[in-house]
Parts: structure tokens; sequence; C-alpha cells
């Protein structure tokens, strides 16, 4: 599958809108510079795994849900459009690293607390540059070692974390 990018750094956008099927849909996709996939590595301990998936979720005040209502944090879901539910610990193997990002720093200090597989939001890096929308409670960024990385929010499917997880494996 060939596509085309046209970003270059963390905050230009690659809007997919004219995609039909929606499994191969996307809110961003572009290529982070040295200094920022250091960023990455340092604060998520990212190391040699080949892809970094952070689950993200945006201040309940401002969302639809209180957390409360959410699965405790081992089980946290997130909707699909097709109505079934991706377990954020999703496709975790050995070339992959999953980590759990608060966008609200002070919640995702005391949730890595009680779990280190959940971390704040350091420096609202994430925020600033990928989860700039509120209105995506709940979203998903996939990276490769390369720095190149798909985006999407709140609606996500196994299929399009499938699809991100080729498309950043595949050689060029």
């Amino acid at each position: 599958m060939a596509h085309i990018v046209s970003s270059c750094g963390a905050n230009n956008v690659d809007k997919n809108s004219q995609k039909e099927d929606w499994t191969l849909d996307y809110e961003r996709h572009g290529f982070l510079n040295t200094q920022n996939i250091d960023f990455l590595k340092k604060y998520y301990d990212w190391n040699d795994e080949e892809l970094l998936y952070i689950f993200a979720m945006h201040d309940p005040r401002i969302c639809g849900f209180r957390r409360s209502e959410l699965p405790t944090a081992e089980q946290r879901i997130a909707e699909s459009r097709n109505t079934e539910n991706i377990y954020f610990d999703y496709i975790i193997q050995d070339s992959k690293k999953v980590v759990h990002v608060d966008l609200v720093e002070q919640i995702g200090v005391n949730t890595n607390k009680l779990n280190k597989d959940f971390h704040p939001d350091y420096n609202n890096y994430l925020q600033k540059n990928f989860f700039t929308k509120p209105d995506n409670c709940i979203a998903i960024l996939v990276i490769n070692q390369k720095g190149e990385y798909y985006q999407d929010g709140w609606h996500i499917s196994k299929e399009q974390i499938s699809n991100y997880s080729l498309w950043l494996t595949e050689d060029d």
C-alpha cells in the first residue's frame, strides 16, 4: 500500500478524509525529529522495541465521561466504530512498547505510583504536539524507531491499529 506523506514535523497535519474505508483513516501522519524521539524514549522507557503505542486520555472534566465509569486501569477500553472494544493492552509483543498516558499530569503521576505502565504527559509534550483536540477524550499515537507516526482519536478500531502497525513496519 502506498501513502504520501507531506509532513515533516510533529505539528504538521495530514488529513486523510478522502479514504472511503474508515479502517484506513487517521487524523495525523508525519515524522518526528531526533530530539522528539529521544524525549519519548527517555520518558516512556522506549528502548529497542520496533513500535511505541501511546494510548492517551484527556481531562475528564472536559470529556463526556467520568473516570469512575471506565474499567479499571488494567482494563481501560476505547469504543470502536464497529462496537467492538479495544483493550489498551492490545498487541503487546517484544517488538512493541505500549504505554498509557494521562494528559492531566497530576492524575498521571498518581496513577503511575499504582501502575508503572501508566504515565503522566511529561511537560505537556503530547498535549501540545499531538492531542490538541479535547473532544478526542481517548486517542492513540503509534510511532516507529525512525520517528514516523500515525495518530487517531476517540473512535479507534483494532483494524486501524493493525493498519498503522503494518504501515510503520513496511520496508521503504
